[in-house]
């Protein structure tokens, strides 16, 4: 049986959910049934007993383009909200006629973690999503049948340079970058609150001036309540840079803190501009105006 791993020449793995919605991964980790050796000192031996515990099954860490199927990009939005979706799928190793050859099954999976790409306006680099989702178990199995490409979807290219940042209020038209960041929901048998990652954002010097304003009002002069904070979006973009992919709408933005960085092979530095964000969504993208 071939391992679940890294993509390997002329083959490929994919995601199937709902027993049909298919989408082509970049990378698969994880997903293996292990258990904790423990190591006891007893007897009149010279080395330590070791016996293994109960069998566990690990997360599954997979990395997607714009690809994603419907049923996945729902799981994922969902998994970002009070009332996040358990789901059954597999993960399916494939060679290059689409033949499915093997097969791990997987069921009431909860995503744990979605993570974004930093953001480089002068970046050519691929970008891809990675989510970290948890079974509850794991079944390997013998591959049968063959995908379809009408199953597979349109390929949606995406770089880490089509993007676009938007906040009211707010001269975004020269943010060069934007850190890469992660929504992380917590485990446990009570829905906790998600903690909403902070965003740190690179705009070019000469044009950060509305920034500056509002952290001198936000920060220095103390207006820092709710009335103050500023909502937002971050647009992914098709290569046209007017197609937007898909948007992480930013809501309850709040500066806390700016500073100056060099500028690497230019005269002009960079304003990093720390914002905290009290909640986001995930939604699908459509043409942009």
């Amino acid at each position: 049986m071939p391992t679940i791993g890294r993509i390997q020449p002329n083959n490929f793995f994919a995601l199937r959910l709902d027993g049909k919605d298919v989408t082509i991964l970049k990378q698969v980790e994880g997903g293996a049934i292990s258990a904790e050796v423990q190591r006891t000192p007893g007897g009149r031996q010279h080395y330590l007993k070791k016996h293994i515990g109960k069998p566990f099954v690990e997360d599954f860490s997979i990395q997607v383009g714009w690809t994603l199927s419907q049923a996945l990009f729902d799981w994922i939005a969902a998994s970002w909200t009070r009332n996040p979706r358990k789901s059954d799928g597999a993960i399916l190793a494939c060679d290059h006629n689409l033949a499915i050859q093997t097969e791990r099954a997987f069921s009431n999976a909860l995503i744990s973690e979605t993570s974004f790409p930093a953001l480089d306006a002068a970046s050519k680099e691929p970008a891809y999503l990675t989510v970290r989702f948890s079974p509850e178990t794991i079944t390997p199995k013998p591959g049968t049948g063959k995908l379809t490409l009408s199953s597979l979807g349109k390929q949606k290219l995406w770089q880490t340079s089509n993007f676009r940042l938007e906040i009211e209020g707010l001269e975004t038209g020269k943010v060069k970058a934007i850190d890469s960041f992660s929504i992380i929901r917590p485990s446990g048998p009570e829905p906790a609150k998600i903690d909403f990652p902070d965003l740190k954002i690179s705009i070019a010097e000469p044009l950060a001036q509305s920034w500056i304003d509002w952290h001198a009002d936000f920060v220095i002069k103390g207006n820092h309540e709710d009335k103050h904070e500023k909502n937002g979006k971050i647009l992914f973009l098709a290569p046209d840079l007017k197609t937007q992919l898909a948007r992480v709408e930013l809501h309850n933005l709040g500066i806390f803190r700016l500073s100056t960085e060099s500028g690497e092979g230019s005269l002009a530095g960079l304003i990093k501009a720390e914002l905290y964000c009290e909640w986001m969504e995930f939604q699908l993208g459509k043409a942009a105006s």
